[in-house]
């Protein structure tokens, strides 16, 4: 069975966003998530390696922008506004749920206020379908907590932990 995004709670979504963000980057990426939701300059997680930096904005949205469409939208675009003095080449947008057509098509819009910016790209995160033992394998290595160990707690072996990390 796999993690139903759209039935997360905030923190959750928070927290599995990022638990999946720092093991998609563990190899030679410097990651960071600021703490402080809403007062975070636009970057809710970024991830740099040599000259390339990936802004990552999480906008707990479960149904997409159907509620309060135009506050949304406006949250996104502030949002993305605020990332771009931070020079990304890259501006992820994330949410619990698939965007509509529309819904996409204005996030990708987004670019063209970039300016001269050195945005590369837009990109909406399409969250993977994970199960709820691979959710506790990334909490518990999230936690600082070794494969081995990781293994005893959830009683599995240590193999089974590092191919649950990919």
């Amino acid at each position: 069975m796999g993690f139903d995004w759209t039935k997360a709670d905030h923190a959750q979504f928070d927290t599995a966003v990022e638990l999946l963000l720092e093991a998609q980057h563990d190899n030679g990426w410097e990651t960071f998530a600021p703490d402080g939701r809403g007062g975070d300059g636009g970057i809710d997680f970024l991830a740099r390696r040599a000259s390339s930096l990936t802004i990552y904005q999480l906008k707990y949205y479960p149904d997409g922008f159907k509620s309060s469409t135009q506050s949304r939208k406006r949250a996104v675009r502030e949002s993305f506004l605020k990332a771009l003095e931070h020079g990304p080449s890259v501006w992820v947008l994330v949410v619990p749920a698939k965007l509509t057509v529309p819904e996409r098509e204005y996030v990708l819009g987004l670019k063209a206020q970039a300016g001269s910016a050195k945005l590369r790209a837009i990109k909406i995160l399409d969250l993977p379908k994970l199960t709820k033992r691979e959710l506790d394998v990334l909490s518990w290595t999230a936690q600082g907590k070794t494969a081995w160990e990781v293994s005893v707690i959830l009683g599995m072996s240590e193999k089974t932990v590092n191919f649950h990390l990919g």
